[in-house]
C-alpha cells in the first residue's frame, strides 16, 4: 500500500489508500475487497467514490459487476445503460464510478 503525503492532500477525511496487484484480475478483487470491507465496517455506499484515469480493455465494467454483487452501483459513463442512471440504485445509497481526467468531482 502507498499512502500519499496528507500535508499537501486538498480535502479533508482519512487519509487515501493506492493499492497495487501483479494483474488487472487481482487489481479489482483488491478493490472490491476493500469497497466490501468498508461497507461491513460501516461506511454508506454514498461516502465511496471510485476514481478512475482510463477505461481500458473495459476493466471499470468488470468492477462495477464485481461491487454491484453487494451493493448498487452509479456510473454515468455507461453506455449500456445498465449503471447510468441514478435510477439504477432506486432509493437506496450507491457506490459511484467517475472518471477522473485532472478535474475535481463531489
Amino acid at each position: 500500500m502507498i499512502k500519499p503525503d496528507p500535508r499537501v492532500a486538498l480535502r479533508s477525511g482519512p487519509v487515501p489508500e493506492m493499492f497495487t496487484a501483479h494483474t488487472q484480475s487481482g487489481e479489482l478483487r483488491i478493490a472490491a475487497e476493500k469497497i466490501d470491507a468498508w461497507l461491513k465496517n460501516g461506511i454508506t455506499p454514498s461516502e465511496v467514490a471510485v476514481l478512475y484515469r482510463a477505461n481500458v480493455s473495459g476493466w471499470v465494467r468488470e468492477l462495477a459487476a464485481l461491487i454491484s454483487q453487494r451493493v448498487a452501483v452509479y456510473w454515468p459513463d455507461d453506455r449500456s445503460g445498465v449503471f447510468e442512471t441514478h435510477l439504477a440504485c432506486g432509493l437506496q445509497p450507491c457506490i459511484r464510478l467517475r472518471v477522473c481526467n485532472g478535474g475535481l468531482y463531489s
